[in-house]
């Protein structure tokens, strides 16, 4: 990576995130989604409802002008974006191995417009239908 670090956008409703964790020190700016404060700085903490919280956090970043986002979250975030309708990429490694026991991945309703081999890993790029 070359550049800025970019903005890091994190979803913490109860602020349950140790306040020692790697993601709120000051190596790129942080946004902490919640619904319990507001307080400026670096983490910048913004309180919303979380009725709808892809929309709320989308709403308040494309009014920052920040026009990208990478998602990375476990199940249920990725099915709340997925269901969202807001995303028009993804890209999904896939490996050669087997995990057992563990979270099933979310469907994604898309079409595979390419694959790439990257070492023993496929990476999918896949769009919205």
């Amino acid at each position: 990576w070359t550049g800025r670090n970019p903005v890091r956008i994190i979803p913490d409703r109860q602020l349950e995130l140790s306040k020692e964790s790697r993601a709120l020190n000051n190596a790129a700016p942080t946004l902490v989604f919640n619904e319990k404060e507001n307080r400026k700085g670096n983490p910048e903490y913004i309180q919303i409802a979380f009725a709808s919280p892809v929309k709320e956090i989308s709403d308040i970043l494309h009014k920052r002008n920040i026009q990208s986002l990478i998602v990375e979250g476990g199940r249920q975030t990725l099915i709340d974006f997925i269901q969202s309708g807001t995303w028009d990429e993804a890209r999904v490694f896939m490996g050669k191995s087997w995990l057992c026991g563990g979270t099933r991945a979310p469907e994604l309703p898309g079409i595979i417009a390419r694959t790439t081999t990257i070492e023993n890993d496929t990476l999918f790029h896949i769009f919205p239908r």
